[in-house]
């Protein structure tokens, strides 16, 4: 019996890209259940604080909205030139959007200016080892496709060149989460995409 944590559900999940991993009543996949896990052990991230949800997914907004003080997830969103005044969110959330962005690092400087002293950005993305290969900017969507396994994919990202991405971007600290090694366990199943990705604008000690 399989477990969601972003909905509660428990049974079977169905079948996504070939493996039994999607909750067939939120939706939710393996990158999804992964933020929730980290929100739940780190509630004070969300509870009561100022959340931007940038390419909301339903059964993420659903868990999220109910625990914030300010909501925004906008149906367009433009990372490179937010329409936000300064400081205005103690949580950003991407899930799965930057390997989208081609200017990535001019997207992570956006998103630092609208963190408040305290915020956190977290975010997911296709990851593959300890280093990454990014565009040259010359590729088309078939050699994408070819490279990266998506048309709309610029890179795939590594652990370290990320965290690298983040420190440029002039946030206090960055670093991962990999939630199938936590102890005890997240109280959900079919994580086996675990990574969750945050840079914090402040000084924070993690647990």
């Amino acid at each position: 019996m399989s477990r969601c944590n972003c909905c509660g559900y428990r049974g079977s999940f169905a079948t996504w890209n070939g493996r039994r991993v999607r909750c067939p009543t939120c939706g939710s996949k393996p990158r999804h259940r992964v933020v929730a896990a980290v929100l739940e052990r780190r509630p004070h991230w969300l509870e009561g604080r100022n959340v931007l949800h940038v390419a909301a997914e339903k059964c993420l907004r659903d868990l999220i909205e109910p625990a914030a003080r300010v909501y925004r997830a906008p149906k367009r969103c433009n990372v490179l030139r937010l329409r936000y005044a300064d400081e205005a969110f103690d949580l950003v959330l991407l899930n799965h959007v930057l390997q989208h962005v081609y200017d990535d690092v001019r997207a992570l400087h956006e998103l630092r200016r609208v963190l408040s002293p305290r915020g956190v950005l977290l975010l997911t993305v296709p990851t593959a080892g300890a280093t990454s290969e990014s565009t040259n900017g010359r590729e088309t969507p078939a050699e994408r496709l070819a490279k990266w396994g998506h048309p709309g994919h610029w890179r795939v990202y590594g652990r370290d060149n990320l965290v690298v991405r983040l420190m440029r971007a002039e946030y206090e600290s960055a670093g991962w989460d990999d939630v199938r090694d936590w102890r005890p366990p997240p109280a959900a199943d079919k994580l086996h995409r675990g990574l969750v990705f945050w840079a914090l604008v402040g000084r924070e000690v993690l647990s």
